[in-house]
């Protein structure tokens, strides 16, 4: 079966350590603004069940970004052979073993690569298979390779040539996203950091004056101002991932 890569199905392990985590989050929600365990009882459960749910845009998001990054490391080794003179069916096979030793036979490419290298040896054309790849990526990178791929194949240009320059464009692209990414990487630091900042701020006082915040947990106007900080901080929350959300 091949891989949509559109679609993100989670795995045991997925629902395990996100399950961990929404029991985790429940938990210092429960304790730090209601200091209720029936609260964590109720919730708890229905987060270990949400939170791998809603995290499967990302995970699905990880997926992606890795199979480009493998993709453009599959193209750099093609375009090699091919400019050693090598066929497309026989540059192919190279680069399929030659990834099997780089990135390992359970890697998204050397997996994709050995079902191409059997799609040629029962006669499919390289650019319907190219093609196939870049509609089930859902990368727009991959999926105009191929379709330039395609072109170059039934226009009869020199194909060697064409995949030597799109992979270098490819990766010329890729490195700015990188660029990107690493610039943000302190920031998104300071998000995590701030996103856990409220529960920190409720330890300390509670460890540093025992009974200070007693009143927010024990009458109505407390409990609701306390559901008040709790609405902001999630839209906060919300808020600061939207922005750190750039697609590369």
């Amino acid at each position: 079966m091949k891989t949509d890569y559109r679609t993100y199905r989670l795995t045991v392990k997925d629902r395990l350590t996100y399950g961990a985590a929404g029991l985790g989050i429940a938990a210092a929600i429960s304790f730090s603004f209601y200091r209720s365990f029936l609260l964590f009882l109720v919730f708890g459960p229905a987060a270990a069940l949400l939170l791998p749910v809603l995290m499967k845009k990302k995970l699905r998001e990880k997926r992606r970004q890795k199979l480009l990054s493998e993709f453009l490391q599959a193209l750099s080794v093609l375009s090699g052979y091919m400019s050693a003179g090598l066929s497309v069916e026989n540059a192919m096979k190279e680069t399929s073993l030659q990834l099997e030793k780089l990135l390992g036979k359970k890697s998204l490419m050397a997996r994709e690569c050995a079902a191409m290298v059997k799609g040629i040896s029962v006669n499919e054309k390289t650019s319907d298979l190219f093609r196939d790849l870049g509609e089930r990526s859902g990368d727009p990178e991959i999926g105009n390779f191929a379709e330039v791929f395609s072109l170059a194949e039934r226009s009869g240009g020199s194909t060697a040539k064409i995949i030597a320059r799109t992979s270098g464009i490819l990766r010329e692209k890729a490195a700015v996203n990188e660029e990107i990414r690493t610039q943000t990487a302190a920031r998104r630091y300071e998000q995590k950091l701030m996103n856990v900042m409220p529960f920190g701020i409720i330890g300390y006082l509670s460890a540093a004056s025992p009974g200070f915040l007693d009143v927010m947990y024990e009458t109505a106007a407390g409990r609701i101002l306390m559901t008040l900080c709790l609405l902001l901080c999630l839209g906060a929350w919300v808020l600061s991932d939207r922005l750190m959300d750039i697609e590369t």
